[in-house]
């Protein structure tokens, strides 16, 4: 059975330089996929496809792309019994949710794949 992928959308507000203070706080509108599942491919060909795959999609998200982001190794989780199962992460920027939604839709892995 093919793990499953799925794409978690979050918004990062910023504070300003300094720290919290009592004027409204500007938000930054940037959003981080955080990818759930999925595992590389054990065949260097289809390594080599899946990387260009991932290469278009960065270059279609062009100024929207902040951080491309990394596939996250061995974590322990602080505080808690279970570890995450995020696998892997992008930072976007985007004028709202909607539009960061639209833009992880061309996301080389879609839910559901592996």
């Amino acid at each position: 059975m093919p793990l499953r992928l799925d794409i978690l959308v979050i918004h990062l507000a910023t504070c300003p330089q300094g720290g919290f203070h009592r004027r409204p706080v500007k938000t930054m509108k940037k959003f981080v996929y955080l990818f759930i599942g999925g595992k590389p491919p054990a065949d260097p060909a289809e390594s080599k496809k899946v990387m260009a795959a991932w290469e278009a999609w960065f270059g279609m998200l062009g100024k929207n792309l902040v951080d491309m982001g990394s596939i996250l190794g061995d974590r322990k989780t602080l505080g808690a019994p279970a570890a995450t199962k995020v696998t892997g992460y992008t930072v976007v920027q985007a004028a709202d949710l909607k539009a960061a939604l639209a833009l992880a839709k061309n996301c080389p892995l879609r839910p559901g794949e592996s």
